[in-house]
C-alpha cells in the first residue's frame, strides 16, 4: 500500500548559473564535445577557482552537464560517479538538443531571456526549487540564523534540555514577533529538543570547548536551520535550502536581507511573478509559462510611498532624524518584494528628477561596512550610510 503522501525527492545541481551557461555557449560551437573539454573549460573560465589538476571541478562537471541533460538541453554519454571514474570517462561525448540551442540564442540575444527561459524550466522540473519559490509567494520567509554566542550561551556543563531550551527562546522571541503562530513555535520547539537531544548524545564536549564559532556553526547547520524547514513544511536540508536560496538570487527572483529593525536574522522574499501564479491551487502542479521580473519601472510609481513609510518608521516621525539605508532599503525591498539594486535604482531616480511632490533626499556617508552578504548602497559616485527625507507638504 502507498503512503498516502510519499516524500518528494529532488537533486539540485551544485553548478552555479554561471557555469551552466558556460558550459551551455561552448556546446553551441560545437558538434560534439566531451566530458574532459567542458571540466577544462569551467576550470579556467569560470569564477569559482580550482587547484589546476586532472580532476579539478570534476563534479561541478557532472552536475552542470547533468543538469543540461535532465533539463532535455543536452545529451551526454555516462558521466562519472566518483572520482575514480574520471579518467575513464573522460571522452565521453555531449551534445546540444534543438531546445539547448534555442536556449543559447536566446541568451545571446539578450542574456535575461536567457536566464529567465532557464528559470522557467528550473520552476517546472524542479520540486524542491518550486515549493521553495511557492512559499516565497505567499509571502517574506524570516529564517532565525543563529550567528552569535548572545542567542543560545555558551556550551557548558548544561544537560541537553537546557540548551535545547536556550535555543529555541531565542529562536520563539524573534519568530513570534513577526507573526508565527503558537502552533508553529510548537512544531519548531519539538524540532530543536530532538535534534539537541541526538546533537548531545554524539557529541565530545571538549572539542567544543572555548571554541565559540565552532559551537554556533554546529547549532545553526545542525539544529536551527533543519528545525525552521520541518516547521515551514519544506522537505530539503539546509545544505540544499542554502543552495536554493543562491540560485534563486542569480535568477533574480528571490533576495534577502539581515538588515529589518525587529528582527535579528535573515529575510528571504520573493522578487518576480510567474504566471499561472504559483500559489493558484490550478497551478500547483501544472506548467508555469511566464516571469515577470519587479524591476525600476515597476517600483517607480509605488516607491515613494514605500519609502517614505519606512523613513518615517525608523525616524519615528522626527523630522531631520538621519536612519540607517541599510534598514531602509530591507524595509523598502521586503514591502515591495523589489531587488536591492532596484531599491539603489529608484533612490538614484529621486534625486534626479525632484519633483515638488517627491520627498527630497539627504546622505550621510557610511560609517560602517554593509552586513554580512549585503553590498553597499550607491548615490550618484558615493557609498551612503544614512539618509534623511524632506517630506513634501500636503
Amino acid at each position: 500500500m502507498e503512503a498516502a503522501n510519499p516524500k518528494v525527492t529532488d537533486a539540485i545541481p551544485r553548478a552555479t548559473l554561471e557555469q551552466i551557461f558556460v558550459a551551455l555557449r561552448f556546446l553551441a560551437t560545437k558538434e560534439r564535445s566531451t566530458f574532459e573539454e567542458i571540466r577544462s573549460l569551467l576550470q579556467r573560465e569560470t569564477s569559482r577557482r580550482a587547484p589546476a589538476s586532472p580532476e579539478a571541478m570534476w563534479t561541478t562537471t557532472r552536475d552542470a552537464l547533468a543538469e543540461l541533460q535532465r533539463l532535455s538541453l543536452s545529451t551526454s554519454g555516462p558521466l562519472p560517479r566518483k572520482r575514480s571514474e574520471v579518467e575513464r570517462l573522460r571522452e565521453s561525448p555531449c551534445q546540444l538538443t534543438a531546445e539547448g540551442l534555442e536556449l543559447v540564442a536566446r541568451y545571446n540575444e539578450r542574456k535575461s531571456h536567457g536566464f529567465d527561459h532557464l528559470l522557467l524550466r528550473w520552476v517546472n522540473e524542479h520540486p524542491y526549487f518550486r515549493a521553495y519559490l511557492t512559499r516565497l509567494a505567499e509571502h517574506p520567509m524570516h529564517v532565525p540564523d543563529v550567528t552569535s554566542i548572545k542567542q543560545i550561551g555558551e556550551l557548558d556543563a548544561a544537560s541537553g534540555d537546557e540548551l535545547a531550551l536556550r535555543v529555541i527562546k531565542s529562536c520563539a522571541e524573534r519568530l513570534r514577533s513577526v507573526g508565527w503562530t503558537e502552533e508553529r513555535l510548537d512544531v519548531l520547539g519539538r524540532e530543536i529538543k530532538d535534534r539537541m537531544s541526538a546533537t548531545i548524545e554524539r557529541l565530545d564536549r571538549n572539542t567544543l570547548r572555548g571554541n565559540t564559532k565552532a559551537w554556533v556553526d554546529l547549532v545553526e547547520d545542525s539544529i536551527v536551520l533543519p528545525s525552521f524547514l520541518a516547521a515551514e513544511q519544506l522537505q530539503f536540508d539546509p545544505v540544499t535550502f542554502q543552495h536554493i536560496t543562491k540560485i534563486a538570487q542569480e535568477f533574480l527572483a528571490a533576495a534577502w536581507t539581515s538588515s529589518p529593525p525587529g528582527f535579528e536574522g535573515r529575510v528571504i522574499f520573493s522578487t518576480c511573478d510567474f504566471t499561472p501564479s504559483l500559489t493558484s491551487d490550478e497551478t500547483s502542479s501544472g506548467i508555469v509559462r511566464e516571469v515577470s521580473h519587479r524591476g525600476r519601472s515597476w517600483a517607480s510609481g509605488r516607491f515613494d510611498v514605500a519609502l517614505t513609510r519606512a523613513y518615517v518608521l525608523l525616524s519615528d516621525g522626527r523630522s531631520g532624524t538621519y536612519a540607517d539605508v541599510y534598514s531602509l532599503r530591507a524595509l523598502v525591498c521586503t514591502e515591495l518584494g523589489i531587488q536591492p539594486k532596484v531599491f539603489e535604482r529608484c533612490l538614484n531616480e529621486i534625486a534626479r528628477s525632484p519633483q515638488p511632490n517627491r520627498p527630497v533626499i539627504y546622505t550621510e556617508l557610511p560609517m560602517r561596512p554593509p552586513p554580512s552578504g549585503e553590498n553597499y548602497v550607491a548615490f550618484g559616485d558615493h557609498r551612503i550610510g544614512s539618509v534623511k527625507l524632506v517630506l513634501p507638504t500636503a
